[in-house]
């Protein structure tokens, strides 16, 4: 049992797809401090697996480093791996996964992805993934809406209801 461990299930259960956090933090987490090498070298907080014990730690857990500042001592984990499941009230956990889904995109769009990943220090498919996984997230609520419109419309024998009124009449309240 490695003493970054604690870092691997931190990150594990974290939600979202970066999480910028100081070197301070991370001791916090592992209740241990980091060695001299992590203030001192940023190859230290490299994404090789065979770089250092700790490495392995984050890489497990479906992360990598990117944006390192060791002279203002922090550093951003960037999500990688297989998101968490999300919790929809009343319905069963969403996995998101890789389905094989293939894109065509136009030159310009490659174009646009390839200079958001160099920005972001990930692959393109790296970008390509996080970037969809942002739309679905955005795109989930209206999607579980329109389910939920369908549903009430196929029971005919409940009273009919302007869904678009109620929510207007909703959004004005606010």
């Amino acid at each position: 049992m490695s003493k970054y461990d604690a870092l691997t299930d931190a990150l594990q259960n974290r939600p979202g797809s970066h999480w910028p956090v100081s070197f301070k933090e991370i001791e916090a987490v592992i209740n241990a401090s980091l060695p001299h090498s992590a203030y001192n070298y940023p190859a230290w907080w490299s994404n090789n697996p065979s770089n250092n014990v700790m490495t392995k730690a984050w890489l497990d857990a479906g992360w990598k480093t990117c944006d390192v500042d060791v002279p203002g001592q922090k550093v951003t984990f960037r999500k990688t791996g297989p998101a968490k499941p999300v919790e929809n009230v009343g319905e069963q956990p969403a996995l998101i996964y890789n389905s094989g889904l293939t894109v065509t995109l136009s030159d310009a769009d490659q174009n646009a992805l390839a200079m958001i990943a160099a920005a972001s220090g990930e692959t393109i498919e790296e970008t390509a993934t996080r970037l969809l996984t942002q739309a679905i997230e955005i795109a989930a609520p209206s999607v579980r809406a329109g389910q939920a419109r369908q549903a009430l419309e196929g029971r005919s024998q409940l009273k009919a209801m302007d869904l678009d009124a109620i929510v207007g009449q909703a959004r004005d309240m606010h």
